[in-house]
Formats: C-alpha cells, structure tokens, sequence
C-alpha cells in the first residue's frame, strides 16, 4: 500500500505523544513492506526531504492563506500543488490524517478524497472538549457564558467535528473517547486503536529502584491538566506516614515543587527526549504518579510499565483503559477531582507497605506493554484497517461530506436547544423537515462556511449558530461534561 500520513509540525521530536505516535506507526508500517510518506509542516521556507527509519519524512514550509473567504480552498490547493511535485497523489492509497488534536491538513485530506479517491483516516489524539472544561475551571470562565459558547464552537466544528464528516474511518486512542465521539460527531465508521510503545523503553537497562522510596511526576507545578495541585496536597500527607518518601519531578518546572514541598525531598529532571534516560527516571521511582484530570490514552502510563514500574492514575480517558487491561497499577475509586488527593495518598500508601504487590503490578505492566502494544502488533491492526477501506467498493455518489445519523431523542434535543436561534436563520426548520434541512447543511458545509458564522457570532450579529449540528454538539458536550462533573 501507499500511505500518506500527515503529521503536527513538531515530528518527530513532539514532546508529547502525537508526533511519536506518528512516527512509530509510520516506522512499523515501512518495516512491513507498505510505502509510507510523512508529511510535515515546519516554520523556516525551506523544504526538506529525508528518510528516517524507512519513512520518506517530507518537510514543507507552512505558509498561511491570505485570510479571507476561500481561505482554506487556497491553504489545501497549495499544499497539493507543493506535494504532487514530490509524490504521485493519485497512487495514494490511504490518507492518515495524524495531526494531533489540532489537524492542520483536513482541508487537504477532504481534497486528496474527493481528487483522487483516496480513502481518508482521521485519528483524534486529544478531545479539545477536556481541555476547554479544564481551562473553564482554571480560568474562572463561567460554563454558560457566552464566551464559553463560542470556544466550543470553534473548537469542535473548526477543528475536529468538520473532519469527522470527511472520513471514511475515525480512530480513537481510547474507549473515553471513542464514547463521546460516537456520541457528539457521529462518524459513519469508528474504532479505537491504543498508542504504540517505543521499544527503546523495553530495551533499556532498567536500574534497581532507588533504596529511598520515591515517587515520580512528570509535569510543572502550574500544570492542572497533569495534576500538579493533586501532587502538591498529597504529598505532604504523604511524607507524615513515611518520612523518607522523596518526589522526582521531570519535564521542568521541578523548582517550583521544591520551594513548596521542600528542596531536600524533591529532586529534579528537566525534559527527557531520550527514552533510555527517560526509562532510567522512571525505573528509579518506587511508584509513578499520574492525577491527570485528562489523557486521551495515557502514554506516561506505558512508558513506566515498559519500565518496570507500578503506576498510580486518576480514572480518566486512555487511563482506564490502560491500567484496567494491564493490571499494572492502580486507579482512583472516584472520577471526581475532590476525591484525588486523598485517593492517591490511599494508593500510594497501599504500594508502599507491600512491596510483594509492587513487584508483582510492575511484572503484569510490563508483560502487557510487551506482549501488546509493540508498533508491530498496533501496525497489523492499522494494517487490517486500511486493508478494508481499500477492498470496499468506491461509491461515486456519495458526497464528499457525511451526515451524522440522527434519532428522534437528537430532533428533540437540538429543536430544545436551538430554539429561537435555530428558526430565526432558517424559520424552514420543522419537526417533520428537520432531519433532510440538518443533512443538506452538513453535506454541503465547508470550512470556510463555518468561519464565516463564527466571525458573525463574535460580532454579535443576531442571526444563528455556526451550523445546526454545532447547535446539537453544544448541548451534547455539556450533557457529556456534566456526567464527568466537568461543570460542576
């Protein structure tokens, strides 16, 4: 097969996990014989063009659309015009859309579909709906206002919900999210694939834990998504019950817990790109701790059993997942953030006073890790998957963009929602022609389409939400987050 992925500006060296993903999903295809071309946006005006464990990496300079009405049309054209100078696009099987949270190439993948009939993967690596609720809570923003509505807005329908309707698969890294993606977006086809390790974390000399009990953090002390608030408070209960217990804070910020907790038991690491040195931080760790209030799969999680270490972690998104089908660790009873400080001081202290059972977390952890989630065993199911979009038959007539399928639980629900806002840009919107007016708007939608909506609500303009299914997705993120306790 010939695989175009497309791939955050940061590949490979990503500090987070979506441009490793890409590249060890890549790299494992290329070793089974398929040509993979990666295709990277970077700053600088100069392209490169290289080959990296077997992958033809192609850097292109991102240059912005003059902005404007068409802007997206021009940004995909021109990266289109820029690729087919270096590639064949029409011998382009399949289209891995894997940038990350934020894609910047669903303008180009919607392309490349309907030019040359490639089929088009989107992968969700993060769901922006987590973040927005965490910044909410963070930044006092009340969920209601006005502002929030329009961060919502953007977000899901500029970014994520758009590419949804473009694709013939949708790919999540966690059943978490898969749930409210099926629930929001609703793609035609959808299936969850967990992240890849990096084998350099099995094949790392792993040290002996260190004789001081230690536990490991990865994140800044100003770092709520990770956490760091829940560290902060259960440490100290913590270090009553065992005096000895010291906290290694990696990837920066660690002078800040020093100067709260105490600079003789807290040591410091700054950011790790090497997974050897990253797999020897965690091996000198007795337990690893991870509060975050969200993570899409939970990539710290493995690293550490790869590693040979236990895992303590809030009950969120890949999280679940991760330690439920691994048995190596130990998860917060409770999904509520009031509930974590005294959950982890609970769990770390289990481990702590049975060091049998922290061998034996550790053993399972890393047998998982190793017997699952090598790339090769996430690459042959990515393989199967494309395999079955290339042998479905080539439906000409289908638009280029999908509806979302609707229940009449959703026609009540968006009508309810809607209200006057809904009617008064389209006064057509009836209960027994709503469902044919929803699916025209989302067949024939574009991005530019969407932008122009958005720019009217942030001038205030009284007429209607971005779209109709943007109207619908509102009310079903806060039902989604109220569940969570996101609103609250």
């Amino acid at each position: 097969m010939k695989i175009l992925m497309l791939s955050e500006s940061s590949y490979p060296l990503h500090p987070g996990g979506s441009g490793k993903t890409s590249h060890l999903l890549a790299a494992a295809l290329a070793e089974r014989g398929h040509r993979v071309h990666l295709v990277s946006l970077i700053a600088d005006e100069h392209a490169r063009r290289e080959t990296l464990d077997g992958v033809d990496v192609i850097r292109l300079a991102d240059r912005p659309a003059t902005p404007g009405v068409g802007r997206d049309r021009r940004a995909a054209r021109d990266l289109e015009h820029r690729l087919a100078k270096r590639l064949d696009l029409d011998a382009i099987d399949i289209v891995h859309d894997s940038g990350g949270f934020l894609s910047y190439f669903l303008s180009l993948a919607e392309r490349l579909r309907s030019q040359f009939g490639s089929r088009v993967v989107m992968h969700f690596r993060y769901l922006l709906h987590r973040h927005q609720a965490i910044y909410r809570t963070s930044s006092g923003v009340a969920a209601a206002s006005i502002d929030a509505c329009n961060f919502e807005t953007n977000i899901h329908e500029t970014t994520q919900c758009f590419g949804v309707r473009t694709a013939d698969h949708v790919l999540c890294p966690s059943h978490d999210d898969a749930t409210f993606v099926d629930a929001a977006y609703r793609p035609t086809r959808l299936s969850v694939l967990p992240d890849p390790i990096d084998p350099h974390f099995l094949q790392a000399p792993t040290p002996s834990p260190s004789r001081d009990r230690t536990l490991l953090f990865r994140g800044a002390a100003d770092n709520h998504l990770k956490g760091a608030e829940i560290v902060l408070e259960a440490f100290p209960k913590l270090r009553t019950r065992y005096p000895d217990l010291r906290l290694m804070v990696v990837g920066g910020g660690g002078e800040s817990f020093a100067e709260r907790l105490g600079h003789d038991r807290v040591m410091t690491l700054p950011w790790l790109d090497d997974a050897t040195a990253m797999a020897n931080a965690y091996a000198r760790a007795t337990v690893v701790v991870a509060p975050s209030h969200y993570e899409s799969f939970g990539l710290m999680a493995i690293e550490a059993m790869a590693a040979g270490r236990p895992v303590v972690a809030a009950p969120v998104g890949g999280m679940r997942d991760v330690i439920d089908d691994s048995g190596g660790g130990l998860l917060f009873p409770e999904r509520h953030p009031s509930t974590w400080s005294d959950a982890l001081v609970d769990a770390v202290s289990t481990l702590l006073d049975d060091p049998t059972h922290v061998q034996e977390l550790a053993d399972r952890g890393h047998r998982y890790v190793r017997d699952r989630l090598m790339p090769s065993h996430i690459a042959t199911r990515l393989e199967t998957l494309y395999k079955e979009l290339i042998e479905r038959k080539h439906d000409a007539t289908r638009p280029h963009l999908t509806a979302p399928s609707w229940s009449r639980d959703d026609q009540l629900r968006y009508l309810d929602t809607a209200n006057t806002w809904a009617r008064a840009a389209n006064p057509a919107i009836e209960e027994d022609n709503w469902r044919n007016d929803i699916d025209h708007h989302c067949t024939g939608c574009t991005r530019d389409r969407i932008a122009t909506g958005l720019l009217a609500l942030r001038q205030g303009t009284p007429s209607a939400p971005v779209c109709p299914l943007a109207v619908l997705q509102q009310r079903l993120v806060r039902d989604h987050q109220e569940r969570l306790g996101d609103l609250t």
